[in-house]
Parts: structure tokens; C-alpha cells; sequence
């Protein structure tokens, strides 16, 4: 879209009447006195089952995994706690991988824990189970004998 030349002046000053100078060759931005070097930058990093886990796991395994989402209270059996090690290393990436798409039921697990192969591939199953063997690090919170993945 172009700015038609009798609108030009009244851009400039409708801009210069609101307090914001017009452009001159003479403004020009002055670099910082001592520049931000790498090592200086914040550390930032997002993976990408980090977001996936945010999407779809938070309602029901929480925001720290201990499986008190907030749709927890209506599931027949509270999800599994994620950061519990024993409950983890019990099982493969790949058998974890299989409980994400196919659902606990079909793992032998609680039929609650739902199958996300129409939502997500492979792929993304694996950047799910990389959140979850990395992420939650806390000690298993006490659980009822009726919690499971």
C-alpha cells in the first residue's frame, strides 16, 4: 500500500504535533558503550517436548509432573507421578514412547491415560519422552497403590 503524496505532509505532521521528531539524517542510533559479547546472553532454550508436554500432559500429570494436573480429580486412578525414577527406568524410551501413542490400556497400564497417535507422530512422542527422562528431577511424591501411568 503507498502512502499517497497529500498524505505525506499530513503524516509528518500529525506525527510531529504527537511528540515524535521526524526522521533526519542527523538521528542516528548510537551503539551501546560496551557491547553485549555471547558468554554475556541469558541462556535460553526450549525443547520441543517441553511444549508438547505443556500442550497436552499439564491437565492431567501437572506443570512438575506429580500428576496433579488439573483434570486429575476426575481420573478413576491419579496419573502417574513423572519425576518418580523407578516408575521411568521400568520402561524403554520406546515402550515409553508406545504408552504416549497407544495409551495406557494398551500398555497394561490405567485405561485413563489416553492414546495421542491421532494427534501426535512418532516423532513428537520422542521429544515427549526426552522431556520426561530429563525434566523432573524431584523425589516421588507419596502415592495411592491405585497410581499408574
Amino acid at each position: 500500500m503507498k502512502i499517497r503524496a497529500t498524505l505525506l505532509p499530513f503524516l509528518i505532521l500529525l506525527l510531529t504535533a504527537r511528540g515524535v521528531p521526524a526522521a533526519t539524517g542527523d538521528d542516528k542510533p548510537t551503539p551501546p558503550a560496551s557491547p553485549l559479547t555471547v558468554a554475556q546472553l541469558p541462556e535460553f532454550q526450549i525443547s520441543k517436548g517441553a511444549v508438547l508436554y505443556e500442550r497436552y500432559c499439564t491437565f492431567c500429570h501437572g506443570e512438575t509432573g506429580r500428576g496433579d494436573g488439573l483434570n486429575a480429580y476426575l481420573l478413576p486412578a491419579k496419573p502417574a507421578d513423572l519425576g518418580d525414577r523407578q516408575l521411568l527406568a521400568a520402561k524403554s524410551a520406546a515402550e515409553l514412547a508406545q504408552v504416549i501413542l497407544k495409551g495406557g490400556q494398551a500398555a497394561g497400564l490405567s485405561p485413563a491415560m489416553p492414546a495421542f497417535a491421532p494427534t501426535l507422530t512418532p516423532a513428537q512422542a520422542g521429544f515427549l519422552v526426552d522431556h520426561l527422562q530429563n525434566a523432573f528431577k524431584h523425589s516421588p511424591a507419596n502415592e495411592s497403590p491405585d497410581s499408574d501411568l
